[in-house]
């Protein structure tokens, strides 16, 4: 009897294999085999920012390392599930989770490979001071419910690429007085 079904057994796991070894050449060789997400905004007015990640083995090998970290068919969006940590790039700003909300160099760059993709993910029209005042915003909200699967970096930068794709004017929650002194002080 089990004779029967065995084959059946080695073709799923075969699937299991070829699938997952399809996404990690996708992921890690950037190997396209289904289209990815199309940019959004006002390309003629608005300025582009772009997705990036950073080698998240690199980052774990790294001492004192910290954790790592909203779909819609028209907005760019990364997938959630990653062996990468995703960041966004906007006017010579990085916005990742985890780390300072936006700094002017991606999290452990001087010792690990970080890619920015090649192609704007869209374009805003918000301020950089607008666009820094979010990733506040995000951040902290993104920090206290962090879970691997469901609130990560990917859901973060995906997050603030919708903000960024949608939004005309700087958006009331992230001009709330509810942010941090301390963090709105180093705008």
């Amino acid at each position: 009897m089990w004779s029967d079904y065995k084959w059946m057994w080695y073709l799923m796991i075969g699937g299991v294999v070829s699938f997952i070894l399809l996404a990690y050449f996708q992921e890690m060789f950037h190997v396209v085999f289904w289209k990815t997400s199309s940019s959004c905004g006002d390309k003629i007015n608005g300025q582009p920012f772009y997705f990036g990640s950073t080698d998240v083995v690199c980052m774990r090998m790294i001492k004192l390392r910290h954790k790592r970290s909203l779909d819609s068919a028209s907005l760019p969006n990364r997938k959630f599930w990653s062996l990468n940590h995703r960041w966004i790039y906007y006017d010579g700003w990085y916005f990742e989770l985890f780390y300072k909300p936006h700094t002017r160099r991606a999290a452990k760059s001087e010792n690990c490979q970080i890619r920015r993709e090649p192609f704007p993910a869209g374009y805003t029209l918000l301020d950089i001071d607008c666009v820094r005042r979010c990733a506040i915003y995000y951040n902290e909200r993104f920090e206290k419910r962090y879970d691997p699967f469901v609130q990560n970096c990917h859901h973060y930068a995906n997050k603030l690429a919708e903000v960024l794709c949608i939004s005309k004017s700087c958006p009331d929650r992230c001009l709330e007085d509810n942010l941090s002194n301390s963090t709105t002080a180093s705008l």
